[in-house]
Order: C-alpha cells, then structure tokens, then sequence
C-alpha cells in the first residue's frame, strides 16, 4: 500500500511539474529580459540638444561632454551630404542648417530625389540609450497613411573617418535611416586651457556616461549586490545542507532540484518569447512543438 501511495505520489509530482514548468519559462524569461532592460536603462543619460541648435547637445551628468556636428554641415543653403543612394533615389542631408534642394525649400534637413521633404530642422533629440545613438529629425511631408516623414540618424563613432554617410531607406515606412560614420559621431571632452606643445583634446566613443560622484553607476552596483546575495546564499545553504541534512556534493545545494531544472526553464522561456514574435509577425510559431 505505501509503495502504491509513493507511487501516485511522485507521478502526480511529476505531472504537476511538467504543467508547472511552462509558466516558470515564461516568467524567468520575462524576469530577465526585465533586469537587462533596467541596467540599460538606469546606466544611460540623456544628451539635450541646445538652445537652438538641431545637431549640438550637452550630456546632462555635468561632465561638459557634449556631440557637435557642425563640421560635417554647410550654412551657405546648400547641403554637406548629397547623392547618398539607396532605394532607388539618391538623398541629401545637412544635420544642422537649412538648405534648399529643388522642391525641397523649407528648413530641410534631409531631402529625398523625388523632391519629398524627408525631416527639417525640427524635432532634434539625440537617443543615447540607442547603440550607435541616433538623432532623430522630424516634420517632413505629409506621407499617409503613415504621418509625416522623419529621419533617423545613427551615430557611429570612428576616430579614423571623417565623413560616410549612407542610408538604408524607409524599412520602417515614413522613417527614413542614415548612418553617419564619423570622428564627429563621437563624445567630445570640452575644450581646456592647452600649455605650450600639449596635444588638442581628443573626442571619445559614445558611451552610458556615470555621474562624477558615483563612477561606477547605479546598474553596476546593482549587479554586485545581486552577486554579494548570490553568495551569501549558496554560501548558507550549503553550510546547512551539509550540518543539518547530511548531504555532500550537487544534493548540498541549497534548492537543487529547481537549479538542475534551470536551463530548461530558460530555454523554455526563451522560446515562448520567440513564438510570440513570429506570431506578432505572422510567421508559425514553434513553441507548442517542444
């Protein structure tokens, strides 16, 4: 009769666990996905662009590092970029000045061939969380049923370059995407009083800046805490295992059977999410195959 018990015992064990493991997927997964999305979040600043200037900005933790993209644009109405090619039209682009070009005449920023007015000079903002950042231009024509066109402006810093831009086109419809390759894409140190023979200050690669008086950021210490807990933890619950319980090797970690199951969990959360895309996208979803 026991062995009978035991043996409905761990088959309905087992069953709960294969109904219960699905679920857990899905919510370690969302965890996850969640904590990489709030390190980036708590460790990213903004850049606010100045006063009346579409393509300079100041990073706001009070370092004076700014981007400045003056060099790489013309203020004689005519455009720095031109004959950028791409989706069977050729654009023009001038990040920080008005320009006209043909049917394109009113602040442009970025104008298409076929005379549209892709974004003016309006709108800027600089995303920093983005990688590269962007600036984004908005306050082109009208383009329905989609809204006004706008341009995306990626940033890619290149100490070695000192202008490429191409395009991608509007993958996204309305958003137009350039890609600016650039020494000019970069973070530039402010200017400093130089002694006699001291090299210019040299600009640097975009990055999630951290505020002078706490330089390793609020997503890091986050991280170590996690991993101080961590420790702690197996650390514990391993000490316990082995006095209280007796138990030696992999069996003396604390909550073993959840730890075992841990990949697969991720595994199955990871799918899940996945599923869900395609089926957002239309595509077949795979997940109730596993």
């Amino acid at each position: 009769m026991d062995k009978t018990l035991s043996s409905i015992r761990c088959r309905l064990h087992s069953r709960c666990l294969a109904i219960s493991r699905r679920p857990c997927g899905r919510l370690l997964a969302t965890v996850i996905v969640l904590l990489q999305l709030t390190h980036g979040i708590v460790e990213s600043l903004n850049c606010n662009m100045r006063a009346g200037s579409s393509c300079v900005c100041d990073m706001d933790d009070g370092s004076g590092d700014f981007i400045d993209l003056t060099p790489v644009s013309k203020n004689d109405k005519t455009a720095f970029f031109t004959g950028v090619s791409c989706d069977r039209y050729t654009y023009s682009f001038n990040p920080c000045y008005a320009y006209v070009d043909g049917k394109c005449t009113d602040n442009v920023a970025s104008c298409q061939s076929g005379g549209a007015t892709i974004s003016k000079q309006q709108g800027a903002k600089i995303d920093m969380s983005a990688n590269p950042p962007t600036l984004t231009l908005t306050g082109g024509d009208a383009f329905p049923p989609y809204g006004n066109r706008l341009s995306v402006l990626s940033l890619q810093c290149d100490q070695g370059t000192d202008h490429e831009m191409t395009c991608s086109g509007d993958k996204v419809k309305g958003t137009y995407t350039f890609n600016l390759k650039s020494k000019y894409s970069c973070v530039q140190k402010p200017p400093t009083r130089q002694t006699t023979g001291a090299p210019p200050p040299v600009p640097t690669t975009p990055q999630r800046h951290k505020t002078k008086d706490n330089p390793i950021g609020l997503g890091t210490i986050m991280d170590i805490s996690l991993l101080v807990v961590l420790m702690v933890y197996l650390s514990a619950g391993f000490a316990f295992m082995f006095v209280y319980r007796g138990e030696w090797g992999l069996q003396a970690i604390p909550n073993y059977p959840f730890w075992s199951m841990l990949p697969g969990l991720i595994k199955e959360g990871v799918m899940f999410l996945i599923s869900k895309v395609r089926s957002a996208r239309g595509g077949k979803s795979g997940y109730d195959s596993l």
